[in-house]
């Protein structure tokens, strides 16, 4: 139910997982895609394939977090093109919502972030008049 919910943000209904089972004999995931059934993930494209992890992702770990709300995330949208990152951010807004998370530390190689009112902690490795040191630690609060 929660990656169904997490996918409806990006697909608005138009995929969402079906009800499956994981056994020694069988593992596939089917999905319907636009009303039609596919009997198995490995044939969703690329981007597909992207969410419908992060969002399993996301469930699992909505099923665990019972005693802390303090997450970490290490580059979970390091697969994700450009325009599906900004679609994630969405996605992880809405999770956020669900989870009613206290604090969320996300490690990502993309400057995406930079313009939301969060803390920011980036590496930057450019050397500047205001930077003589690579590899400075840059703390950020918007």
């Amino acid at each position: 139910v929660i990656a169904n919910d997490l996918l409806d943000v990006i697909y608005n209904g138009e995929l969402a997982l079906e009800d499956f089972d994981i056994n020694a004999d069988e593992f596939t995931m089917p999905y319907y895609t636009i009303g039609t059934l596919i009997k198995d993930v490995s044939h969703a494209s690329h981007g597909e394939k992207s969410f419908i992890s992060l969002a399993i992702s996301f469930g699992l770990i909505y099923e665990s977090i019972l005693k802390y709300n303090i997450l970490l995330l290490d580059e979970i949208d390091a697969t994700l093109d450009t325009s599906n990152r900004m679609k994630f951010i969405q996605v992880l807004e809405k999770w956020i919502d669900m989870i009613d998370a206290e604090q969320l530390f996300l490690i990502s190689h993309n400057n995406m972030f930079s313009m939301y009112p969060v803390s920011v902690v980036s590496m930057n490795n450019s050397v500047t008049d205001e930077n003589k040191n690579a590899d400075l630690i840059k703390i950020k609060l918007s």
